[in-house]
C-alpha cells in the first residue's frame, strides 16, 4: 500500500519556475550551494509542519507557508536563519546526521514542537520507519551516503523521474546527499532533491548502500511524536 503526506509538499517560486522543495543551488552562499543539502530538508520539514500542524506553527516558520508555497527570497530568508542558529554548514563537508538530529532537537525545545528527532533506524526497519512517518503525516530526510570505506570511489544512486526504471533512465545521480521522501510503496520512493521531483528504486538503495557505504551514513532522521 502507498503512503504519502497528505497535503501537498513545499513549492518554491523562483525566477526559473516553480520548485519541489527548497534548492540549495539557489542558496546565497557558494558554500551552502554545495554542502548545504541538510540546510535545505530541514527547512522542508519544518515549512511542512508548520503548514499543516497547528501545534507546530511557532519560531521562524510561523505563518511562512501560504497555499503551500513562498518566493526564493522568503526561502532563503528562513534557511539562513535555520543554518546559522541551529544548523551550521561545514564548508565542503555539510552537517553530519548526529548533528542534524542534535540541531532540529534544539529548535523543537525552544519552540514547543511536538517531537524528538534521532538520526537513524536499524537497516532491518528502515522502510517501516519512513511509512510510519509518512502515515503520520511527517516528510522523512534521507541520506544517500558517501563511500565508505573506500571514500576516493565516485559511484552514487541513481534518481529517476518516474517509478519505472525499464522504460526510464536515471535523469541525476548522488551520493553524499540528504532528501527528502514524501511518498512510499513497495519498490520505490518519491523524493525531493534540488527542487525537483523524483524517484529512488528501493532494491538499488540497499544494493548502493551494501556495496559502496553503510547504514550509519546512508538512514533517516526519526522524528517521533511526543506523547500528551
Amino acid at each position: 500500500m502507498k503512503k504519502e503526506l497528505r497535503h501537498p509538499f513545499v513549492r518554491v517560486e523562483g525566477a526559473r519556475g516553480v520548485t519541489y522543495g527548497g534548492n540549495q543551488r539557489y542558496s546565497r552562499q557558494n558554500y551552502v550551494k554545495k554542502s548545504g543539502c541538510g540546510v535545505i530538508a530541514s527547512c522542508d520539514l519544518l515549512l511542512y509542519l508548520s503548514a499543516h500542524r497547528d501545534d507546530c506553527r511557532g519560531g521562524f516558520f510561523a505563518d511562512a507557508l501560504r497555499d503551500n508555497r513562498l518566493t526564493l527570497e522568503e526561502y532563503n530568508d528562513l534557511a539562513d536563519r535555520l543554518r546559522r542558529h541551529y544548523l551550521p554548514v561545514v564548508p565542503n563537508y555539510g552537517i553530519n546526521g548526529f548533528s542534524l538530529a542534535i540541531g532540529l532537537n534544539a529548535y523543537f525545545m525552544r519552540y514547543k514542537l511536538p517531537f524528538t528527532a534521532r538520526w537513524g533506524v536499524g537497516k532491518g526497519r528502515l522502510w517501516s520507519a519512513i511509512d510510519e512517518m509518512l502515515s503520520a503525516d511527517i516528510p522523512v530526510i534521507f541520506s544517500i551516503g558517501n563511500q565508505f570505506p573506500r571514500f576516493w570511489r565516485k559511484d552514487k544512486l541513481g534518481l529517476y523521474p518516474a517509478p519505472d526504471r525499464e522504460n526510464h533512465r536515471h535523469s541525476a545521480a548522488t551520493r553524499a546527499h540528504y532528501v527528502t521522501v514524501t511518498a512510499a510503496d513497495e519498490n520505490w520512493l518519491k523524493i525531493s532533491s534540488w527542487g525537483g521531483e523524483y524517484y529512488i528504486s528501493k532494491a538499488e538503495y540497499c544494493r548502493f548502500v551494501d556495496e559502496h557505504s553503510n547504514y550509519l551514513f546512508s538512514n533517516i532522521l526519526y522524528l517521533k511524536e511526543k506523547k500528551k
